[in-house]
């Protein structure tokens, strides 16, 4: 099947960076300052994070939210906590959940170098 797109210039384009694995809650900012929602932690890269939440918790996200796509997300990575601006790039439903990518923007020097010890370390090879 590959091959067959591949022929066809339809390919799928694969992340660029190594990602690890992570099992901790993820906040995402709602329109109030002070305000987030958890959802779970799936993995995390320097580019992103991606995180999971069920219809609910993102319906109730989404209509919270003033700036679609854009919205401020905690990353608790032990030891060097991340806040930082992200975009929404990918959305994939399953039944009653949904898997979210997001892309971080405007991240810190120093919390990318963490980012990228952290994944470098507990990267499935």
């Amino acid at each position: 099947m590959d091959t067959f797109l591949r022929l066809l210039g339809l390919e799928r384009k694969r992340r660029g960076s190594q990602r690890a694995r992570i099992d901790w809650p993820v906040d995402l900012q709602t329109h109030q300052e002070d305000s987030y929602l958890a959802f779970s932690g799936k993995d995390i890269s320097i580019d992103g994070v991606s995180i999971e939440g069920s219809l609910v918790e993102w319906n109730e996200l989404g209509t919270s939210r003033n700036t679609p796509g854009r919205i401020r997300i905690r990353v608790p990575i032990p030891g060097h906590p991340i806040e930082a601006d992200a975009i929404l790039k990918w959305e994939l439903k399953k039944d009653d959940d949904t898997t979210t990518g997001w892309e971080f923007i405007q991240l810190e020097h120093e919390d990318l170098q963490f980012i990228e010890a952290y994944v470098k370390e507990h990267a499935a090879n």
